[in-house]
């Protein structure tokens, strides 16, 4: 019942966000992109948090509105379970989302700001789709020195969206916000999500088409 309550709230709230993120923007998108369309497109979230239930939440609420906007979404929580991916190898992963028709991953993380910092020289030098390619299956040591989203703390931190191509194997459009502390908390995740979805499936198509 829990559960339950949580997505309707995060739907609820993405319903009513109605002015969009400024802080949120779009830092590297591949060349030649243009409008897509996808048969199956799995909401992966990773985030930081004491309990469990927050991921699946924000994932459900997400995979509810674009749904409801004409595309077909699942959230990873309900296709890979509690655990999702993080178990399997490159290679394996990429056989599962195939096998389940995915085509794409929309992921939305929570990034450490400072370790953003250190790794900035590398991020200039390789200002390429490998560069964001190798930082999804990164994201979990992004998040260690992090404070929880649901706890105490004062850690700095960052959003990151990535939309992940698997039918070309690499990322189409990164989207970052401005710096966050964990007392932000839900209220982060519910603003970022609604502006990602706005940046990525607006009325227009402009990015993703249904």
């Amino acid at each position: 019942m829990i559960a339950y309550r949580r997505i309707l709230f995060f739907t609820f709230i993405l319903f009513l966000t109605g002015c969009s993120h400024k802080h949120l923007r779009v830092i590297w998108k591949a060349e030649h992109s243009y409008p897509v369309s996808y048969r199956r497109i799995m909401i992966a979230v990773i985030v930081k948090e004491q309990g469990d239930t927050i991921r699946p939440a924000v994932e459900r609420s997400i995979t509810t509105e674009l749904n409801r906007r004409g595309y077909h979404a699942v959230a990873a929580a309900d296709e890979f379970g509690e655990n999702g991916l993080r178990n399997l190898s490159e290679e394996n992963t990429y056989r599962e989302l195939c096998d389940r028709e995915i085509d794409a991953v929309l992921i939305l993380a929570m990034i450490d700001k400072n370790m953003k910092r250190a790794d900035r020289r590398k991020m200039l030098n390789e200002y390429t789709g490998v560069y964001y390619y190798d930082r999804i299956w990164h994201y979990q040591q992004m998040q260690e020195g992090l404070c929880s989203i649901d706890g105490p703390g004062s850690c700095l931190y960052e959003w990151e969206s990535i939309l992940f191509d698997l039918r070309e194997l690499r990322p189409k459009y990164v989207l970052q916000t401005r710096n966050y502390r964990p007392a932000a908390g839900i209220e982060s995740i519910q603003a970022v999500s609604k502006a990602v979805l706005r940046k990525l499936f607006g009325k227009n198509g402009t990015t993703v088409k249904n």
